[in-house]
């Protein structure tokens, strides 16, 4: 008899746990009916719009057996019953009952959410906790001022953008507690620095225009780190403003809250928000292959792709490297929605080269100039980010910055004098003169550039074939014989000198 009790106790407790996982699995109906009946609070404050897209059912046919349990798996965490509400429930707990963040989430007000600590210190920037060093607001401006130099030695244009956070544009939505104790951020300590520096016109910030424009419209999602739909097409426009003082016939495409049904049917240029995204128009755009796409070689393939964007028109070229704050609220970011990638600039540029998640060292940006010498090179990171280090900041660069700050030789040249010395080559190939560019990753020959004054070697320097290349020589000092440059291993249409005293 016992063992008939004990087998029919198991049967219905297996019962029950099976009712319960198949009621977990396919009712989240029930919940939201028992939410609203027990009285239990109201989540639609915190409620979950993650900037991403779910995994889709796998198909068991197309994958290897034995992924079927990690697919699966992946599968399931992303599409269970109940999923969006129990996150909801576990933010709402923390953040009303137990006044804690969750993770590095900070509650505000409205149902706003901000970040603290990491690689997304935002709230700890914006309370004034990072100050930036002597030594690293040196090692700043010293970036600035080489990446300035180098750009235009190679006949092209130099933009560092730094993006504005959250915290800082919708400080309205933080907590008084913390909003009250605002300090001084990593970004208006640089922007005091580099008053003084030769680079100020190439460092380009965005937060005047969010404020003025959050102070109409929301420019962040309320429950993400990113910039939305109107938000970036704000950045977008500031890289269009700085243009127009380099470029005549530059501007963004106009952005509606109401497109007109030529805009929607995809006849005529212009963006509109939708699905939470930006919608980009342009009915000449496509996107194309280009070897620069090889820069940004990332593990991470999809959604957070690198493209090249063009148009039919004549304009400017543009390479920028960045991350997903300008590029995920783009419509485009979901592969396969709305057609390929666009950028809203209108036709004054013709073609954008975006480079996800690259920060650029002089053997990239070496590479970007190989083949064809953009307009414009473009580097973005976000404020809150100044304190995490410098990325790109080696010799080559320092010595540009040298050039950058240092003064005009007047002729002739005095014996003893200290002196900087650049040199621009033009179409540099290897001895046989058809190589004008090498494949990123692919080997590429070595061309040996000497600095001569009078018979006498004072630096030496490698370089790539490339369409144009600028060395930045150490500094030396002269005997007062004329400065010439000496190829090997390949050869060069033409050289320039340029001479500079150190500052």
């Amino acid at each position: 008899m016992k063992n008939t009790s004990t087998k029919k106790g198991i049967f219905i407790c297996n019962l029950i746990f099976v009712v319960l996982w198949m009621t977990l699995l396919f009712s989240s109906l029930l919940f939201k009916a028992s939410s609203r009946f027990t009285g239990w609070p109201n989540w639609d404050r915190y409620v979950v719009k993650e900037n991403r897209e779910h995994v889709t059912k796998p198909n068991l046919k197309k994958i290897p057996v034995r992924k079927w349990g990690s697919s699966l798996e992946a599968w399931y965490n992303d599409n269970f019953a109940w999923r969006s509400r129990l996150i909801q429930f576990y933010r709402y707990a923390h953040f009303n009952w137990m006044k804690t963040s969750v993770g590095r989430e900070v509650p505000g007000l409205d149902g706003w959410i901000f970040r603290r600590g990491g690689d997304w210190a935002e709230l700890d920037d914006y309370l004034g906790g990072f100050e930036l060093t002597e030594a690293e607001m040196d090692n700043w401006i010293t970036l600035f001022e080489g990446r300035k130099q180098w750009a235009e030695a190679h006949g092209s244009h130099y933009i560092q953008l730094v993006a504005s956070v959250k915290a800082q544009i919708h400080n309205e939505k933080v907590f008084p507690a913390i909003r009250n104790h605002r300090g001084v951020c990593a970004r208006e300590q640089l922007q005091k620095r580099l008053a003084s520096s030769s680079a100020a016109d190439c460092v380009v910030f965005t937060h005047e225009k969010l404020v003025e424009a959050a102070k109409r419209r929301p420019v962040f999602y309320e429950e993400d780190h990113h910039v939305n739909a109107y938000g970036v097409y704000l950045i977008y426009d500031v890289i269009a403003d700085k243009l127009k003082d380099w470029f005549d016939g530059v501007d963004s495409l106009p952005i509606y809250d109401v497109p007109p049904e030529a805009v929607l049917e995809g006849k005529q240029d212009g963006c509109y928000e939708q699905d939470r995204r930006l919608v980009v128009v342009m009915p000449e755009g496509k996107q194309i292959d280009d070897p620069l796409l090889a820069l940004a070689n990332t593990r991470i393939k999809f959604p957070m792709m690198s493209v090249a964007s063009e148009r039919s028109s004549s304009g400017l070229k543009i390479v920028m490297a960045n991350d997903s704050f300008m590029r995920y609220p783009l419509f485009s970011w979901k592969r396969g929605a709305n057609g390929n990638v666009r950028f809203p600039f209108n036709q004054g540029v013709s073609k954008v080269i975006s480079l996800l998640f690259l920060r650029y060292s002089t053997g990239r940006l070496d590479y970007v100039v190989s083949e064809e010498v953009p307009d414009v090179i473009i580097e973005q990171f976000t404020e809150c980010r100044l304190s995490l280090g410098i990325i790109g900041l080696d010799e080559p660069i320092r010595r540009a910055s040298k050039f950058e700050s240092g003064t005009d030789v007047a002729l002739p040249i005095e014996k003893g004098q200290h002196l900087l010395v650049r040199c621009v080559l033009e179409k540099v190939t290897d001895e046989t003169g058809t190589v004008t560019f090498a494949r990123l990753g692919q080997a590429a020959p070595k061309i040996t550039v000497e600095l001569l004054e009078g018979d006498r070697a004072v630096d030496t320097a490698t370089v790539q074939p490339g369409v144009r290349r600028a060395i930045f020589f150490k500094e030396v000092e002269s005997t007062g014989s004329e400065f010439t440059v000496r190829v090997s291993g390949g050869k060069i249409e033409s050289s320039q000198l340029a001479l500079r005293m150190p500052k």
